[in-house]
């Protein structure tokens, strides 16, 4: 039974990371705390150059918990992992530790053609009690190309939504710290109070390059080709649960 939540809860994770955060879609109680984003929605352009200023084709989006982080978790620092999206890329791939009353900066750069999509942000606590007290957000995402020469679709009323691409490795490592039963305690084992910081921060510097590899299904055909790779192969550590002391998954 615990193998079979697993699975759904993975397979959920590659296909809806996108559209929500990971933290709070998997807490027991609401957060008290969540994630607020500036600006909420963006308007990009495919093209380096644009033609147009209302759509540029990189904007920045600055990120923080909201006024109940003190409430939520005091004095103790957490970080920002952005999720996956297949129309934007976003840098740096997490932010560094942040206190309460602290914001991150992200820049969100358009890739692909979207008329309507979105883009996550996970706030990643220490441990899993703390985890559970805050909560991501999602801003809205338009892109379009003024180039005319990646696709037939330039006007956002001509572009169909279209489904994201998969979470990338830190929000696969956060959403499974969250759901495997036995892992945030194999994670935190040796170390300090920051670990489950430590431990995101170890798989976003070990990502494979480019990034957008993660959805070149000659790489990785199936969903959970991906998160088995986050699993077991990431890194000269082998993966997440090689870093967590060599962690096994919970038999049937």
């Amino acid at each position: 039974m615990r193998l079979r939540r697993l699975v759904a809860a993975s397979a959920a994770l590659t296909m809806v990371v996108g559209l929500g955060a990971v933290a709070s879609s998997f807490a027991d109680a609401p957060p008290d705390s969540f994630l607020v984003a500036n600006p909420t929605s963006l308007q990009l352009d495919v093209n380096p150059t644009p033609v147009d200023p209302a759509y540029p084709h990189s904007a920045s989006v600055v990120v923080g918990l909201d006024a109940n982080c003190q409430n939520a978790i005091s004095a103790t620092k957490y970080t920002i992992v952005p999720g996956s999206s297949a129309f934007v890329s976003v840098s740096p791939s997490m932010s560094g530790l942040l206190k309460c009353g602290d914001t991150f900066t992200f820049t969100v750069t358009g890739t692909a053609v979207t008329a309507g999509s979105t883009l996550a942000f996970d706030a990643v606590a220490k441990n899993q009690g703390l985890q559970k007290k805050i909560g991501g957000t999602s801003i809205s995402i338009v892109v379009v190309d003024s180039t005319g020469t990646t696709s037939d679709c330039t006007t956002t009323n001509t572009c169909p939504p279209v489904t994201a691409g998969r979470p990338a490795a830190p929000a696969v490592a956060n959403a499974l710290i969250n759901t495997v039963d036995g892992l945030a305690s194999a994670c935190q084992k040796n170390r300090g109070k920051n670990w489950r910081g430590d431990v995101i921060s170890m798989i976003a510097n070990n990502m494979p390059k480019p990034e957008s590899v993660k959805d070149d299904l000659s790489v990785y055909p199936t969903d959970a080709d991906w998160v088995n790779f986050v699993k077991g192969s990431l890194g000269s550590f082998h993966g997440l649960y090689g870093l967590c002391n060599n962690f096994v998954e919970p038999s049937v």
